[in-house]
């Protein structure tokens, strides 16, 4: 989904919103969003005994609990090699794209993976993630233990397996793991180091680096990668580092992706920088389709994303339109957002039937803005009109 920053128009500056609405104003972000308390997300194997090479059937449910519709979902599923109290992620990938559901609506969600045939035997953990856009909704798939559902299955494969140790990890000398609680950093440059493990025989492998700002749901968070080539004698571990370019306050992610012959591997790892930075949190509205003469509230969330203990002075935009680029809401206000999750809320009447709308909002502070941008479409009915004109959508 493309994400474009709305130029402020006229009206905003003067804080003029049309006479059929309500202005941004402050309410409890909970009464919304309500993390893992949103969609009901389920997940399961046709079976439960695999061999490497095999293909394996994904299969589940996901259900909105909520009152309001969600657009743009996708679950994402993580597969883990269980080891001794720990695991290693050794594949990322969507099994469903592109969801719309209105309240209590189910909809059936299902992939595929084929189990790599140099997979190690042992114990494997399938664990799905909801993200509607850049917004987490069940479980969160850039930070380990947050919450997602699981399942586990056993493959019978070889004996060896490369890895980063995800419970050894060096951020500007302070041992960490991908488990435990990021201390902030000073913004400039972050060191990171880690170790990489070789079970087995001789192995070279291609070390990726990419970084991202907040996570990677969004191309547009990308912000730069490298590679390097690494060689393992038998049963090595080796020392490997990374050092980010200069960054601002904010959150940060870097995904640290291993390939060889043996596995692949995935490690992600975040980067909070101290300071003030606005994020948006959640995006929503109401309900969808809109009747014209009805009601309907836009509502988001945003936090300080850099910091625990300071307020960031922001601009917070909410941006409704309809077909061709139609304004049919916009407001904005200054607040200081918390370092919690802060909510907000504006209603608007619709002047006509809606069967698709655009809804944009902005968060913007002294150091840069961060935008959210989804898109909400249904197919109207369909009546005929004298002279055989078929009814207009908004």
């Amino acid at each position: 989904m493309r994400k474009l920053v709305i130029a402020p128009l006229l009206l905003l500056f003067l804080g003029i919103v049309p006479l059929s609405s309500t202005a941004l104003r402050p309410v409890s972000c909970s009464t919304y969003y309500d993390f893992n308390n949103i969609v009901s997300l389920n997940i399961e194997t046709e079976k439960y005994q695999y061999s490497a090479g095999d293909l394996m059937v994904i299969d589940g449910t996901v259900k909105n609990m909520r009152s309001y519709p969600i657009t743009e979902g996708r679950v994402r599923v993580q597969v883990f090699y269980e080891d001794s109290g720990t695991d290693y992620m050794v594949d990322e990938f969507d099994i469903a794209n592109n969801l719309s559901l209105q309240p209590n609506e189910t909809k059936e969600i299902g992939g595929i993976w084929r189990i790599p045939p140099t997979s190690k035997t042992g114990t494997y953990q399938i664990e799905a993630f909801f993200v509607a856009d850049e917004f987490n909704l069940q479980g969160v798939s850039f930070l380990r233990g947050l919450g997602a559902p699981i399942t586990r299955v056993q493959i019978d494969g070889g004996s060896e397996i490369l890895y980063i140790d995800p419970d050894n990890i060096t951020v500007n000398g302070h041992i960490t793991g991908v488990r435990q609680f990021q201390e902030g950093n000073e913004p400039g440059q972050v060191r990171v180091s880690m170790h990489l493990v070789n079970v087995g025989e001789p192995v070279t492998a291609t070390v990726t680096y990419e970084l991202y700002s907040w996570d990677d749901l969004r191309s547009d968070f990308f912000i730069t990668s490298s590679s390097q080539q690494v060689s393992l004698a038998e049963d090595e571990v080796k020392a490997i580092s990374y050092t980010t370019p200069a960054l601002d306050s904010g959150a940060y992610l870097l995904k640290v992706v291993i390939q060889s012959d043996k596995n692949k591997n995935i490690l992600k790892l975040r980067i909070p920088v101290l300071g003030k930075r606005a994020k948006l949190n959640f995006l929503g509205i109401s309900k969808f389709p809109i009747h014209k003469g009805e009601n309907a509230t836009v509502f988001l969330c945003a936090s300080n994303s850099a910091s625990y203990e300071e307020n960031v002075p922001s601009n917070i935009t909410v941006q409704v339109f309809g077909r061709n680029g139609r304004l049919i809401f916009s407001d904005t206000v200054r607040k200081d957002i918390t370092p919690f999750i802060d909510g907000y809320k504006a209603d608007f009447i619709a002047d006509e039937d809606l069967y698709y709308l655009r809804l944009v909002s902005q968060v913007e502070d002294a150091g840069g803005s961060d935008t959210a941008d989804l898109v909400y479409s249904a197919t109207p009915p369909t009546s005929e009109k004298p002279g055989g004109q078929e009814h207009q959508e908004g």
